[in-house]
């Protein structure tokens, strides 16, 4: 695959007209870590280094130039070994939901993309057209995502929510209250109280059926609610309020660890949909 396909720089396309998909990509420096956790869909293409993928207890080194698929909320890194370019799609679930003809639990030959890749490049491959098609405001833009998610769909991938159905009934309830409550925060000790179990217990079992702290979950949930609103269009300094984030500093230095660029930098891009990739 091409170098001149991806860009030098950190680039962010949303195409118009078509809610639910964005492209990022750039490059990177050995050693350079992703964090993965989304509320979308995440495909991942590494070209000139191979990748570290990490999450719970599990390692695993996937070759360079094949396809990595990414669950929503599935907590875990990607590291590269070497200076590399990266090709990154995110799709909304809400999309995939509507273009996803047959439901997976009919079809068992299917499997998760929790966190997994394929030596398969033509899956690779076929990122990269998508993204090559996927010109703001091109008309065919939405049959180009539902031809991508039909050949996932032909080489056995499941579209499936993550782990809805894991943890018990009170860890559950847990991690419904942050989603529901992240904006104005939810302290350590209500959610003790609510649950009636000890904090600490709390934690370790919150942590242990879903990869991370309640407070590290909620703070992952937080900048993707501002990564949302900035989107459409709201300042920055307001996003980062209406996220539950103190001030804008305070979005900053999040937004920045867990996403690889500032909010100012995806306002800037995002706010410019002629942006194509090169």
């Amino acid at each position: 695959m091409s170098e001149a396909r991806l860009a030098e720089r950190p680039k962010i396309v949303v195409p118009r007209g078509l809610e639910g998909v964005e492209i990022h990509s750039g490059t990177g420096e050995a050693g350079h870590q992703k964090q993965l956790f989304r509320e979308e869909y995440l495909f991942l293409v590494l070209t000139g280094s191979a990748a570290t993928l990490e999450g719970g207890n599990t390692q695993e080194t996937v070759p360079e130039g094949k396809l990595i698929t990414i669950e929503p909320e599935t907590v875990g890194t990607c590291t590269a070994t070497r200076p590399h370019h990266y090709l990154t799609v995110l799709l909304h679930p809400n999309l995939v939901k509507r273009l996803d003809d047959g439901p997976s639990s009919s079809q068992p030959d299917r499997v998760s993309m929790k966190r997994s890749w394929s030596m398969q490049s033509t899956l690779a491959d076929a990122l990269f057209l998508l993204c090559e098609q996927l010109e703001p405001g091109a008309d065919s833009a939405l049959q180009c995502v539902e031809a991508f998610i039909d050949l996932l769909i032909r080489h056995g991938h499941a579209w499936v929510t993550s782990d809805e159905d894991r943890g018990s009934p009170v860890l559950r309830k847990v991690r419904d209250q942050v989603r529901i409550g992240f904006a104005r925060g939810l302290p350590l000790d209500e959610l003790s109280l609510r649950t009636g179990m000890c904090k600490y217990a709390l934690v370790r079992a919150f942590k242990r059926e879903f990869g991370l702290p309640p407070h590290a979950y909620q703070t992952h949930l937080r900048v993707n609610r501002a990564r949302a609103l900035i989107r459409q269009g709201v300042p920055i300094a307001h996003a980062a309020l209406q996220a539950g984030f103190s001030d804008q500093s305070h979005l900053n230095r999040h937004f920045k660890r867990r996403l690889g660029f500032t909010p100012g930098q995806y306002a800037r891009q995002v706010a410019s949909r002629r942006t194509r990739l090169r």
